[in-house]
């Protein structure tokens, strides 16, 4: 008899025991995922020819670029723009945030490489000075324009006038399918050759520090048909702006020296659905879970620049008459 009321009592004791520490469970829940409830993102990338906007003007959109919005060839690069608010401190205030760009899709290179919005523009002007903004001070940028949440609209216009870092990019491993006449690691050091390397952009509300070291964009792995870059910077800010841009492979690119994949081994002869760009996460730190965040890209959309042709020196063409047809190769 005894033993079964002691028995009882033990019960009774961590029932008890177990209701007055429920709510100390809950705010340690709470507390656990309090970042992930405080930040805030947004995730969009620029269309270039979206009416009523004049052609070359961007306008900032997370749906799908394609050609009832934009105009894209081989060679140039979508710009992406991510900003990110309520970031929590970090031990050293090093923060990590992954992402990915499809790199195939049916045998094809779709995006090949990250690089800068700088890049980006001048990327533009060796098919047309029309299709893009001229460089970051042009208007037609409108890198914070309408289309931003209205919470962001002040973050992005202080964050843009507060601090910057470069972020240079490196690392890139070859990525071979059948058909290439040049490798991955080939082609982009082709365009780093040219361009003198590349570096992406961020913005933030505190200084960036001096160890360069840990301000950096670098190559992590292919993976399911993807490439994953870590985007890494170190600062006490708590709100972020982070400008890159994803390369469009070219079979042949528009600018003679750097190197393509061969004819029709670009993004335009992919067909069906889009491709993507994704933010995949922060990497090992606190900041919390940001989801699964896409920009696609229809492949079908993006073109091809024609071939430069001239006529022969010398050369007389009389209209509606015989042997004035010239090709291109």
């Amino acid at each position: 008899m005894e033993i079964h009321y002691i028995i009882k009592l033990i019960r009774t004791k961590l029932l008890c025991c177990r209701i007055l520490l429920l709510p100390f469970l809950v705010l340690a829940m709470l507390a656990m995922n309090f970042n992930a409830y405080s930040q805030a993102i947004d995730f969009k990338q620029g269309s270039n020819k979206n009416n009523p906007a004049p052609q070359g003007s961007i306008v900032w959109i997370n749906s799908i670029l394609n050609a009832n919005n934009s105009l894209y060839y081989e060679g140039m690069a979508t710009l992406q723009r991510v900003i990110v608010t309520g970031i929590p401190s970090n031990p050293n205030d090093i923060h990590t945030l992954r992402i990915k760009l499809q790199s195939d899709k049916g045998g094809q290179h779709a995006y090949d490489f990250i690089t800068s919005w700088d890049l980006a523009f001048q990327n533009a002007t060796k098919i047309s000075t029309t299709i893009f903004p001229s460089d970051y001070t042009d208007p037609d940028l409108n890198k914070c324009g309408p289309e931003i949440p209205n919470s962001l609209i002040a973050v992005c216009d202080n964050l843009h006038s507060a601090y910057t870092k470069l972020l240079p990019v490196s690392g890139e491993l070859d990525y071979p399918l059948a058909g290439d006449i040049n490798s991955v690691s080939a082609v982009v050091n082709s365009y780093d050759t040219y361009y003198s390397g590349r570096s992406i952009r961020v913005y933030g509300s505190s200084p960036f520090s001096a160890n360069a070291a840990n301000h950096k964009v670098t190559f992590v792995k292919y993976e399911a048909g993807y490439i994953f870059y870590d985007i890494t910077w170190q600062s006490a800010s708590t709100d972020v702006i982070i400008e890159f841009a994803a390369h469009i492979a070219a079979g042949i690119d528009p600018e003679p020296v750097i190197l393509g994949y061969g004819p029709g081994r670009g993004a335009s002869n992919i067909n069906g659905g889009p491709y993507h760009v994704i933010i995949v996460d922060f990497q090992g730190g606190n900041e919390g879970n940001l989801g699964n965040l896409d920009n696609q890209l229809q492949g079908s959309s993006i073109f091809v620049k024609p071939p430069s042709c001239s006529p022969p020196t010398g050369l007389n063409l009389c209209p509606n008459q015989a042997g004035n047809i010239q090709h291109c190769s």
